[in-house]
């Protein structure tokens, strides 16, 4: 079954919500073989939910299906914001009979939410004759069905809505209580020093140009125009150029990542194929007498008005939709007379950084992305690292502070940002790319070498995979396996769980990328700074420390297994290990590995045993390193995940940037921890690798090898270069003064040491 394809070509031909709607039911009824096919949708101001599209039940009946949140099934799924499945309907407590639907007819009942961000949207339900059991996997088809659905049902009745002003004011308003507000930074003049998130390392120097921002020029909104048949006629002529250029970039989405990427240029089709923009567009020609694209200008920039006081991600997301396509229709209008299409060789500025901006740039050669919101954990800042763009996200009054064609400097490695820089600034960071390029050149070079210091040392250098397209990364530079593969990416871009079928595909890539391993998955990290509004809460006094990652993987036992399952049918009998987050307890990796082995005797295949996957520690807090010894015995290897054995040691919030200094890996607890368990670990015969941002410090890699790692994951561009401090030091005679290092009291000591005295230079 091909929902997300089939679910792009509907958004093609829709040319209303209506239309949108009825195609969809029947395709997911048809799809997964059910009777029934039903959409609800939460109506704003009332807040009560209304059948608005059915295949299978008597359409005449439509207008008298109106329930309160709670009421019904259905109003309990939407409610309760759960999946619910029941074998006979009409049995359940909650059934609601409405004469002259015939849902008496149907028995088993299956309805799951759909919501953005945890706001409610409505339901989506399939029903059959037959009574039966739904299994696991339809439950993870119709939660999928709906991820991808809501977001294009929801931009399509926002669409509908802005049409009529009372629906859209009621509209926005129960947006509103969900949303705070947003608040605008003052202009500056003169060089300004900007800092921002680190989204993608790499320095950039060039002109700025805009994207979703650019204001109609003067000149261009005082033009005379001509017959309003003619401006029409322009304007459809435009449409349909960007409407091809947008199915272009979906296709080279399709091919870049996956279907689903593909799909994230599925409100700009909307938007384009909606006839209630297109008679705006035209009224405003024909009535006021304007041109095509004041008309374009108009019509868009009040529509994403409509938008921009809401700080809700998935609105201000639409936003930027808004405004992105206004600039591509009149990038067509005006014959290519706008700063549009030059984002080659430029520094683009925007809004946000949706990922359809990214895989243009790097399409188009665009030097580096400068944005005004964002972190550095985004889909499309994760995309542009794994497409090498430097990036800082977060820069605020980044977009009162600049013009297009002004010059600016972007250093993606520190988050910084340099607006109208001096001649002295500008040989500055010349003089800095150019070391950098080189430096990259030379340890390019020096690829296929090992990782093997002069006195015959080896560590094992792998790669920190977050998304499948940093595995041409990996390769590239040199990577021996993986030794980190995050799965929650393939989370956290939808509002709910893909299905083992999907995991196994994005996983495959990983094993086709490194058939001889190793290759280590990490169970779902959720919570914390990784939200899922599925099964974690963003009302946590203090996310980072509550309910997260294997305390609620525990209480969702059938994503484990799924997950699981996923590992194994994309495996293909090569060999991979399973990497368990957050463990704090014994008894919690006792849990959480007879999960793992039962479900791999279970659904493995013939020729694997539950013995075949070895299953390993991250040691990420505390309380870990104290029970090592305990948890060797059950343990096949140990991971230190530095990045959050930092945070917890050290009492520091990674995402507060008024407490970042005190992060830092030369801390004498921090060190003598890490020791301390790769010492136990080796006594008990246990591997110990370690993953995170210290790995990709040259000189703390060569610390931790003459500690005894074995083996470091880190980002796959930093490889060469930590490859070549191993092979310039000697390990053993640096592991000599191990213990006189450690013994100093505080990090500045401990750094001054390292960088000073105990780490030869390299040549």
């Amino acid at each position: 079954m091909t929902i997300p394809h089939s679910l792009s070509q509907i958004i093609r031909r829709s040319r209303s919500l209506s239309d949108l709607l009825d195609q969809t039911v029947q395709l997911v009824a048809n799809a997964m073989s059910m009777d029934v096919c039903s959409i609800y949708l939460l109506n704003p101001g009332d807040t009560r939910l209304r059948m608005v599209a059915t295949h299978g039940l008597d359409r005449r009946a439509l207008k008298e299906v109106v329930l309160e949140l709670g009421e019904g099934i259905t109003g309990l799924v939407v409610k309760e914001m759960r999946a619910i499945a029941v074998e006979d309907a009409s049995k359940h407590p909650e059934f609601i009979h409405f004469p002259g639907l015939g849902e008496e007819n149907f028995h088993s009942y299956l309805g799951v939410p759909m919501a953005i961000r945890l706001r409610p949207v409505g339901a989506i339900v399939v029903q059959s004759h037959e009574q039966r059991e739904f299994k696991r996997e339809e439950i993870e088809t119709l939660n999928t069905i709906s991820a991808q659905l809501v977001g294009v049902v929801e931009n399509a009745r926002l669409v509908n809505a802005l049409d009529q002003p009372d629906t859209a004011q009621r509209y926005l308003d129960e947006l509103r209580r969900w949303n705070g507000d947003q608040v605008s930074s003052p202009s500056q003049s003169g060089e300004q020093r900007h800092e921002g998130h680190n989204a993608s390392p790499g320095i950039a120097s060039g002109v700025v140009v805009f994207r979703g921002t650019y204001e109609l020029p003067e000149n261009v909104r005082t033009r005379r125009p001509e017959t309003p048949e003619t401006e029409i006629e322009k304007l459809g002529a435009a449409v349909e150029k960007t409407r091809s250029d947008i199915l272009r970039t979906q296709e080279l989405a399709a091919k870049e990542a996956d279907e689903e990427h593909a799909l994230i240029f599925s409100s700009h089709l909307l938007l384009l194929n909606d006839p209630i923009i297109e008679d705006r567009l035209q009224v405003a020609i024909k009535e006021t007498g304007v041109s095509a694209p004041v008309a374009v200008d108009n019509v868009f920039k009040e529509i994403a008005k409509q938008l921009t006081g809401i700080t809700d991600v998935y609105l201000q997301e639409r936003a930027e939709d808004v405004r992105d396509l206004k600039n591509r229709i009149l990038w067509h209008l005006l014959e290519r007379g706008l700063p549009y299409e030059g984002i080659a060789n430029k520094i683009v500025v925007a809004h946000g950084i949706p990922p359809s901006l990214v895989v243009e740039m790097k399409v188009q050669g665009a030097l580096a992305l400068v944005t005004q919101r964002g972190g550095s954990t985004s889909h499309g800042a994760l995309l542009a690292r794994s497409m090498e763009i430097p990036a800082v996200t977060g820069v605020s009054g980044l977009l009162s502070s600049v013009n297009s064609g002004e010059e600016a400097i972007v250093d993606g490695g520190k988050g910084k940002v340099v607006l109208r820089p001096r001649a002295r600034t500008r040989e500055f960071y010349r003089a800095k790319a150019a070391k950098l390029k080189s430096i990259k050149i030379k340890l390019r070079e020096n690829r296929g070498l090992p990782a093997r210091s002069p006195d015959n040392v080896s560590v094992e250098l792998l790669a920190n995979i977050g998304i499948a397209s940093e595995l041409r990364q990996a390769i590239k530079y040199g990577a021996g396996g993986i030794g980190l593969y995050r799965t929650e990416f393939l989370f956290l871009i939808r509002e709910d769980f893909p299905t083992t079928e999907e995991q196994a595909r994005v996983y495959g890539r990983a094993c086709e990328s490194f058939p001889e391993g190793p290759v280590l998955f990490r169970i779902l990290d959720l919570g914390g700074d990784k939200f899922h509004p599925r099964i974690s809460s963003p009302d946590e006094t203090n996310p980072v420390l509550g309910y997260r990652s294997l305390r609620m993987l525990l209480d969702q036992p059938g994503l484990l297994e799924g997950q699981v399952e996923a590992f194994l049918r994309a495996s293909v009998g090569q060999p991979f290990g399973i990497l368990v987050p957050m463990v704090s307890a014994v008894d919690e990796f006792v849990r959480v590995r007879e999960l793992i082995e039962n479900t791999v005797k279970s659904r493995g295949s013939k020729d694997r045993t539950h013995s075949d996957v070895p299953v390993g520690v991250m040691v990420e807090v505390p309380s870990a390193v104290e029970i090592i010894p305990d948890l060797a015995e059950l343990a096949d290897f140990f991971s230190i995940g530095s990045n959050d054995l930092i945070q917890f040691t050290l009492a520091v919030d990674r995402e507060n940037a008024r407490v970042a200094p005190y992060a830092t890996p030369y801390h004498p607890a921090v060190l003598r921890m890490i020791r301390r368990t790769i010492d136990q670990a080796h006594a008990a015969n246990k591997p110990v690798g370690l993953c995170g941002e210290m790995a990709s410090i040259p000189e703390i890699a060569v610390i931790l090898a003459a500690m005894g790692i074995d083996s470091l994951s880190l980002i796959p561009s930093a490889i060469p270069e930590v490859k070549e401090a191993i092979r310039n030091n000697p390990i053993l005679e640096l592991r000599e003064g191990l213990d006189e290092l450690l013994s100093l009291s505080d990090a500045q000591s401990i750094e001054r040491q390292v960088k000073k005295h105990f780490v030869r230079p390299q040549n």
